[in-house]
């Protein structure tokens, strides 16, 4: 704890709080960097990565510059709970005819024995 309060140290060190980040960033990179050339493969994963992940972030910057609107992330489905979720799941089986009882017999189907005796 340094014992400094944040207005302090935000007009004493105002550049190390803007590229602080950046520069620390680019320390591990090269450290990666070193690892990678070395044949490091977990290292050489980790790069691909952060490069793929910069050039995505850095493709939506430049749309956003381009005057192209950003699509938005589409919003997230309504939570269910368990009990709804298992009650839609017997309707919709049932609903679907595999555990529905046979039809009954046509009527038209019964022959009336009545008339031959007469």
């Amino acid at each position: 704890m340094l014992g400094i309060s944040t207005p302090t140290l935000v007009k004493s060190f105002p550049e190390e709080i803007a590229t602080g980040v950046a520069k620390k960033r680019a320390e591990v990179v090269g450290m990666l960097f070193k690892q990678a050339k070395k044949g490091n493969a977990t290292c050489i994963k980790k790069l691909e990565e952060m490069t793929r992940v910069s050039a995505a972030a850095q493709a939506i910057a430049d749309l956003g510059n381009a005057g192209v609107e950003v699509p938005a992330a589409p919003p997230a489905p309504e939570k269910v709970g368990k009990k709804a979720e298992r009650k839609a799941a017997a309707e919709r089986v049932a609903s679907s005819g595999a555990f529905q009882p046979p039809e009954p017999p046509k009527i038209g189907l019964v022959i009336d024995n009545t008339a031959v005796n007469e």
